[in-house]
């Protein structure tokens, strides 16, 4: 496998982690009662926009434009493990979960302030 691809498998796999803990965090702040909290509600919206957008970007790159198939298997002693396969070729991805957690949180921090963080557009939302 190609470097190129198997950093598109990896996205693929990651993306899907980033988009679940952003959404998640959103619904923590949604239960705060500070009125600071549509800032982060704002900032947070622009994210999950991007990886979202980004992520239907990879699925369509994986899917269409290398034919690669990615699957979940299933986790075993603290790995987790995906099959790839094309037409020609397969195999095995095993990640550590402290490693996916790492990469993740990498990934996560470059949503937030690195090189994929968005600006923010301010919404017409009322702030109280």
């Amino acid at each position: 496998m190609s470097p190129e691809i198997e950093r598109v498998i990896y996205s693929y796999i990651l993306l899907p982690y980033v988009l679940k803990v952003f959404k998640i965090d959103r619904l923590n702040f949604e239960e705060l009662s500070s009125p600071s909290k549509f800032v982060y509600l704002e900032k947070l919206d622009t994210v999950i926009n991007s990886v979202q957008q980004d992520y239907n970007a990879i699925r369509k790159k994986v899917f269409s434009g290398y034919h690669v198939n990615v699957k979940y298997v299933g986790k075993e002693n603290d790995m987790v493990q995906y099959k790839w396969y094309t037409k020609n070729d397969s195999g095995v991805i095993w990640i550590a979960v402290a490693d996916l957690r790492d990469m993740t949180k990498e990934l996560m921090n470059d949503y937030l302030y690195g090189p994929l963080a968005v600006e923010v557009t301010p919404s017409n939302k009322p702030w109280c």
